[in-house]
């Protein structure tokens, strides 16, 4: 028993010397650490400061794996945010190369650049737009309608961006968009239809828009080009149309509405209209309306009296009616302007005069203001007024 208590105490002692011996050394790892930095530290301090870094992490990774990517051009860090892209011109007709209209947005300064053409700034805090050569010039490339690629250059290297779009502004409506306001679309021309000659062909097919103030007409079919001309707009082939003049695309044409796009002189201001189809009412008039007393004279002419007004006609002749009554066309001009719907109204044409079985009718074609309604009618010369003829003829022969 005190054996065995005898060997228990000496294996603790052993055990308690061996964890002595372990702490001194650790303490003494600790303090050889201690001076092997301090003299590390020392000597990193007499270095240069690139020099003295273990690791350095901006060095990791090339290209686009860059931590910390150099910056390009120092100089403009905002000019993505200063250039603002106002318009394309996207008008249809002849044209030299792409523009577009650009501002830079803190100078409030707005600026007619040329695709792939340079312009110039200057200024630091400030950009303005430069009349000379500077070392600081921008480059617009024109990718589509939508999109603009912008290049920046300096004396060092080149840095490229998309074109932000402005906000967009409430514009005055151009002069030449006005007449749009009040247009009507009132469907095909039967009056061309009937009347058109050889000439007028491919415009039989085509919708009437129809202007006021003054009054006019185009007609039109998608894909039709008009221009503004002397005040008024008219249908062109594209190749007819001059640099710098207002132009319109008939975008699309149904049975219900025509819709076209509009652009000013420039270019850069452009609007959308839309019109619906006009539907008047039913067109309808008796022939006692229009004629009353209606006389044969002679075997083509004939009297009668019109709104009170008695007049001479004959097969052939045509008659508006107008504010101050019916009016007998007779000059060529007064004819055109018909026809170009520059004097509007209801026309009456005395087509033809028809006999059978010893019976006389006058047939007639009325066609209503808009030219979108016709109507056909047939006067029957009564038995009395054929009689009087047949008599005074007879009594004639006598003589």
């Amino acid at each position: 028993m005190i054996l065995c208590h005898q060997k228990w105490n000496l294996e603790k002692l052993f055990r308690l010397g061996l964890f002595g011996t372990a702490a001194l050394l650790l303490l003494s790892f600790a303090a050889l650490f201690g001076k092997t930095l301090q003299r590390r530290t020392m000597h990193e301090e007499s270095l240069p400061l690139a020099q003295s870094k273990l690791f350095n992490y901006d060095t990791i990774g090339t290209g686009a794996l860059l931590l910390n990517p150099p910056k390009s051009l120092d100089s403009l860090p905002y000019l993505n945010e200063e250039l603002l892209l106002v318009s394309q011109d996207h008008k249809p007709g002849k044209k030299s190369s792409e523009r577009l209209l650009v501002c830079l947005k803190s100078a409030q300064q707005e600026k007619l650049l040329v695709h792939g053409e340079r312009a110039y700034l200057e200024g630091g805090a400030l950009f303005t737009f430069s009349d000379h050569e500077t070392p600081l010039w921008i480059r617009p490339l024109v990718l589509d309608r939508s999109s603009v690629l912008m290049q920046v250059c300096n004396e060092k290297e080149m840095v490229e961006f998309l074109l932000k779009k402005s906000a967009p502004t409430k514009s005055v409506l151009s002069d030449s968009f006005l007449p749009f306001k009040t247009a009507e679309y009132w469907g095909r021309d039967l009056f061309l239809q009937r009347y058109g000659g050889e000439e007028s062909l491919g415009e039989k097919e085509c919708e009437q828009l129809l202007f006021k103030n003054p009054s006019y007409a185009c007609l039109v079919r998608e894909g039709s080009y008009l221009a503004y001309i002397d005040q008024q707009w008219r249908t062109l082939s594209l190749d007819q149309i001059s640099e710098g003049v207002p132009v319109a695309l008939v975008k699309s044409v149904s049975a219900q509405k025509i819709e076209l796009e509009a652009w000013e002189g420039s270019g850069f201001q452009s609007r959308l209209f839309s019109f619906e189809k006009k539907t008047g009412e039913k067109f309808f008039k008796k022939a006692e309306e229009i004629f009353t007393a209606l006389r044969r004279r002679t075997a083509s002419q004939f009297s009668c009296y019109m709104a009170g007004r008695k007049l001479m006609l004959k097969k052939g002749d045509w008659l508006l009616q107008t504010e101050s009554g019916w009016h007998k066309l007779t000059d060529p001009n007064e004819i055109d302007a018909y026809a170009e719907q520059r004097t509007p109204g209801e026309l009456l044409i005395l087509d033809d005069v028809k006999k059978e079985k010893n019976k006389s009718s006058l047939v007639c074609t009325l066609f209503n203001k808009s030219r979108t309604q016709v109507q056909t009618i047939i006067i029957p010369l009564n038995e009395m007024t054929e009689k009087k003829r047949a008599s005074k003829k007879s009594s004639e022969a006598k003589q």
